[in-house]
């Protein structure tokens, strides 16, 4: 499930970025509007105070991949970077270094396509984590080399969730339930 982000949340990143790279950007004013047409920015306008937009209409909407969230509030912090290293910012190479440094991706445009693919993910984990979560002790399986089995025990979480299964020929195996959700009946 994506996140409503909270400035709090984004200044946390803030705070992660700034480890990374010695600067303050978790310090510096953070604005938020509702504008469709910018994610976020950075602005040096006033030298004193530089500062952090975001907008909210993507970061209060539970269906904007959490991923472009944090690239976005990364993207920005590449600029800010920018900035202080070099005295100004634009989406030229010294940029695109900083952006290297802090994890974003050197692109000066958001992409649909990148939002659509994470959603797709999403929806894709959720199916598979659904389908797990059917599986439980007790839970009889069939195997296509090894027969019939029964879920003896359930280890680990989420998608990486594992069960030990006794066939009826006597033999246990570990297998992992997505797997098992996938390839056995």
């Amino acid at each position: 499930m994506n996140l409503v982000f909270t400035e709090e949340m984004i200044r946390e990143e803030l705070r992660r970025l700034d480890k990374k790279t010695g600067l303050h950007g978790a310090t510096l004013k953070i604005t938020f509007g509702n504008t469709r047409s910018r994610l976020g920015y950075f602005s040096y306008r006033d030298k004193n105070s530089p500062e952090f937009y975001f907008s909210n209409f993507y970061f209060a909407d539970r269906n904007f991949p959490t991923e472009c969230k944090l690239d976005i509030i990364r993207h920005e912090y590449a600029h800010y970077m920018d900035y202080i290293r070099n005295g100004s910012s634009s989406h030229g190479q010294q940029w695109k270094i900083c952006c290297n440094i802090v994890g974003a991706l050197p692109i000066r445009c958001y992409r649909d396509s990148r939002s659509q693919y994470f959603r797709e993910k999403h929806e894709k984990e959720s199916s598979a984590l659904e389908k797990c979560e059917a599986i439980a002790v007790g839970t009889e399986i069939i195997h296509s080399s090894f027969g019939k089995g029964i879920v003896e025990e359930i280890f680990g979480t989420g998608l990486g969730k594992s069960a030990t299964v006794l066939f009826s020929n006597g033999l246990k195996k570990k297998l992992s339930i997505k797997w098992l959700t996938e390839n056995c009946v």
